[in-house]
């Protein structure tokens, strides 16, 4: 009865919004009638054949596809939080679909979808395997998946910076819009995305099994192995067919299967076919909404309103989790392993006469009197300060959620930034390099009131906070694209500094850094011993007279002002507070005081040497330092992949509950 019940409610929902759909702008009354006639089309009636009916159904098809990709995901790995946008497939199947178009001047169809796949696939792989490497942590695979994201994401803004006139359009493509379909893709389509669809409800039937663990159900006759791999190969078909189609969509296949899952339905093919109808509903939502708000003459794209829809949605549903007494599950917990041996002092010492060789060769030769010797000197020192800024922000996170794969980038800090910066920039596009620093520093301090809240749940969860965290850099990320698809006149101009730069820096900006970072970092120091004894846990802390609540938060907050004043001065770059703790921890370095003043040198240099190849590596042209640490962050992943420099530490239950 519930099924039924379920399956009648979404299927009338999808009803009223196919007819709203072809009824907008009065088109029930004017083409209709016409319809019915054997008069030669007008232009009404033409328009309404080509372009708003293929529109229509191939958004309640693509919307089922995107859906039953998340659900296949969650199923098959056990993981609620996770979807085609959390684990980067999203992200590799845009750059893959970049790629080709590089490569080729045009793309049929069918070999953009194939360009898309494979980029979806080779991301997909990355993801899968740090998941079994690590024990596939609900926490830990999202983690890796968003961090994926952000360098694929780099990646394609450093492709658009260099390519704009070959890659004309990508823009809106990679903010997602359905208002370029017509009757020739609803032929191509239709039939591939129906048997893709059957196939995603099909393969649901073996999954009911997966909740009770991969040993009961190999013991109970599971081809377990088997059966994900299929799963997951479908998924990522799904998600590269989507994507080849209308660009990137998120949070369809994320939210649906949670929307399914309200009606209580317990079987796995249950719950597939109405995360199908759920998955329509919502796209064709999003695309009516679009339509509605952005009219003729202002197109909005349907995955901006995807964003507002799931997004929201998703916090609603990490709040509700947060509230419960009982303190849940964590994440399965993973440490590095160091390479050597060494003694604190000197290993500190290496490290600093390496900053200093560094800054000598980066430094011009001539006298600092020359303007561009000036020029060369603030750059330097700004880099230097804000990796520095980035690797303390970045270890302060990994230690208060106990998770090294932990960073501002991934948790929203500085996303949220620099959102605020392009929606300022819609509205007024003149603005100089110091009212980015203002306005990227207030959007990134928006994010602590969000964490103080979680902090003051009865059931503190690291999980939570992290999840929070990857929810609003989703969020910031999709709507920054939009934004800058919607204002592509500036676009150009706004993604340097939005990916992440040092040029251009000018003296208010370096003493703004200046007055923020330093007094932090001396404090963060002298605090260090807290993130020590925040390890043993709650309840060991609080006997040890350290509060987790009060004193996490105000260690919180430091991470937050440095990365956002980070985030002020040299915009966007990730994965330098990601990279420079692990670099320590690798090194030797053992408590949390040690790896500060470790971590702080290696984001310095890690930083100044990326702004240096960005500078160097195609001259006379200079990349932006962002998509250099990107590149490299993404890389030094693969690595740690390939080597195994991840051990487990703590054996919890690996996974969140549904």
């Amino acid at each position: 009865m519930k099924l039924t019940n379920a399956v009648f409610a979404g299927l009338t929902l999808l009803g009223l919004l196919i007819a709203a759909s072809f009824c907008l702008n009065d088109q029930c009354t004017t083409v209709f009638p016409l319809l019915l006639t054997n008069n030669a089309y007008s232009l009404d009636q033409e328009l309404f054949v080509t372009l708003t009916i293929p529109r229509t159904l191939l958004a309640c098809l693509i919307g089922a596809a995107m859906a039953l990709a998340g659900n296949l995901i969650q199923q098959s790995l056990q993981n609620p939080f996770a979807s085609p946008t959390t684990l980067g497939i999203n992200a590799g199947a845009m750059v893959g679909l970049i790629a080709g178009q590089l490569i080729f001047a045009s793309l049929t169809p069918w070999e953009a979808s194939l360009w898309a796949f494979g980029g979806a696939a080779m991301t997909a792989l990355v993801v899968y395997g740090f998941a079994a490497w690590l024990g596939s942590s609900a926490l830990n695979t999202i983690l890796v998946g968003m961090a994926l994201s952000l360098a694929l994401g780099a990646l394609t803004s450093g492709f658009m910076l260099f390519y704009e006139n070959r890659l004309d359009g990508m823009f809106l493509w990679g903010a997602g819009t359905l208002q370029h379909l017509e009757t020739p893709d609803l032929i191509s389509y239709s039939l591939p995305l129906g048997i893709c669809i059957f196939l995603g409800i099909f393969t649901a039937r073996a999954l009911d099994l997966f909740h009770l663990g991969d040993q009961t159900a190999s013991s109970l006759g599971v081809s377990v192995a088997k059966i994900r791999g299929l799963s997951l190969l479908l998924a990522t078909i799904l998600a590269g067919l989507c994507i080849s189609i209308v660009g990137v969509i998120s949070f369809v296949g994320l939210v649906a299967p949670h929307l399914a899952r309200l009606f209580g339905v317990r079987k796995a093919v249950h719950h597939a076919v109405l995360t199908a109808i759920f998955g329509a509903v919502m796209l064709l939502a999003a695309d009516f909404l679009a339509r509605v708000v952005g009219g003729h003459d202002f197109p909005l794209p349907a995955g901006a309103m995807t964003t507002i829809i799931g997004g929201p949605f998703l916090l609603w549903m990490l709040l509700r989790l947060s509230k419960q007494r009982t303190r849940l599950p964590e994440a399965r917990e993973v440490g590095l392993s160091p390479l050597f041996a060494c003694r604190p002092g000197t290993l500190l010492t290496v490290l600093i006469i390496t900053l200093a060789g560094l800054l000598w060769l980066t430094s011009p030769n001539s006298s600092l009197d020359s303007p561009i010797a000036y020029l060369y000197a603030y750059r330097s020192a700004v880099a230097a300060l804000a990796g520095a800024a980035l690797a303390c922000s970045g270890l302060i996170f990994q230690g208060l959620l106990r998770n090294p794969l932990a960073s501002p980038d991934i948790s929203g800090v500085t996303t949220v930034g620099v959102l605020v910066v392009v929606i300022t920039l819609s509205f007024s596009p003149d603005l100089s390099r110091m009212d980015f620093a203002w306005l990227s520093m207030f959007g990134s301090l928006l994010v602590l009131p969000v964490f103080f809240l979680l902090l003051r749940r009865p059931a503190y969860s690291p999980t939570h906070v992290a999840l929070v965290g990857m929810t609003l850099s989703a969020i910031a990320a999709t709507l920054n694209t939009l934004l800058l698809t919607l204002g592509a006149s500036q676009a150009s101009d706004a993604l340097l500094w939005l990916s992440g730069t040092t040029y251009g820096v000018t003296q208010s900006q370096w003493w703004l850094l200046v007055a923020l970072t330093v007094p932090l970092i001396g404090w963060v120091l002298h605090q260090a011993r807290l993130l020590d004894i925040l390890q043993l846990g709650p309840e060991l802390s609080q006997a040890l007279n350290v509060t987790v609540k009060r004193q996490g938060l105000l260690m919180l907050a430091a991470a937050c002002v440095l990365a956002a004043a980070s985030v002020a001065v040299v915009g966007g770059i990730g994965f330098v507070g990601l990279m420079a703790p692990h670099l320590a921890s690798m090194l030797g370095l053992s408590n949390y005081r040690q790896k500060m003043a470790g971590s702080l040198l290696i984001g310095a240099i890690l930083l100044i040497a990326a702004d240096a190849l960005a500078q160097s590596v195609m001259s006379p042209f200079e990349l932006a330092a962002g998509i250099t640490t990107a590149v490299l962050g993404g890389t030094y992943f693969v690595i740690l992949l390939l080597t195994g420099k991840y051990r487990q530490r703590f054996s919890s239950n690996p996974s969140l509950p549904n």
